[in-house]
């Protein structure tokens, strides 16, 4: 690594080192921090532990073109309102603004349940790279998933179900089940592995393997 570009925080790391057993780096994406960690280690026979929220162990073989940025939500739909500047009468006009909200909830009551649910479980969204996305994936410890779709629509439409379709195929048997949580009030089911269910259903089933299994 003699090629490396200087980094003015060097000596500054490899100072708080000489007096603290850990140094936590930290800093935006894409900026180096792995591998200015991963030199400063090796010229003191150190070790890295990285605290990446896309730990290599618990994404299974994910390929690298479908492992991208995090989804942002705000857990506090009134404040996310407010700060979008959306209006209750454009929220019921405009179909998409009351979409993107539902997902932001959707997302904020999976959050919440991961503190209680007897299944330890991890949060993504999927995206590839020919733009097929799903807007939550809830992964087991073992491996298995849960695919989830928000819709902000009355009627459930087989098209909603396309991109479920598509990470079933990709996972096989890992895929518990592929949900469309639309705001229609009853369930119902769209194929193997495929169902729709009412949003209320987050709180009424949770996210139990076992209770999620069709």
């Amino acid at each position: 690594m003699n090629d490396l570009i200087h980094r003015n925080a060097s000596p500054w790391i490899s100072d708080l080192l000489d007096h603290f057993p850990v140094v936590v780096l930290q800093g935006a994406r894409q900026v180096g921090k792995s591998t200015l960690a991963a030199d400063i280690a090796g010229h003191r026979h150190g070790n890295i532990v990285t605290m990446d929220r896309q730990r290599p162990d618990r994404c299974h073989h994910r390929p690298r073109r479908e492992i991208g940025r995090p989804k942002v939500f705000l857990p506090d739909s009134a404040l996310a309102m407010h700060l979008s500047g959306i209006s209750e009468d454009q929220l019921t006009a405009h179909e998409e603004y009351f979409g993107a909200l539902l997902e932001g909830f959707v997302a904020a009551e999976l959050r919440r349940q991961q503190t209680w649910s007897e299944d330890d479980y991890r949060l993504h969204a999927y995206r590839n790279s020919n733009n097929r996305e799903v807007d939550c994936l809830i992964e087991l410890a073992d491996g298995r998933v849960i695919a989830i779709e928000v819709k902000a629509s009355s009627t459930v439409r087989t098209t909603y179900f396309r991109h479920l379709e598509f990470l079933r195929e990709e996972l096989g048997d890992r895929l518990i089940a592929g949900i469309v949580l639309p705001t229609a009030p009853e369930p119902g089911r769209f194929g193997d592995r495929m169902w729709a269910l009412p949003v209320s259903s987050l709180w009424e089933l949770g996210t139990s393997a076992g209770t999620l299994r069709p």
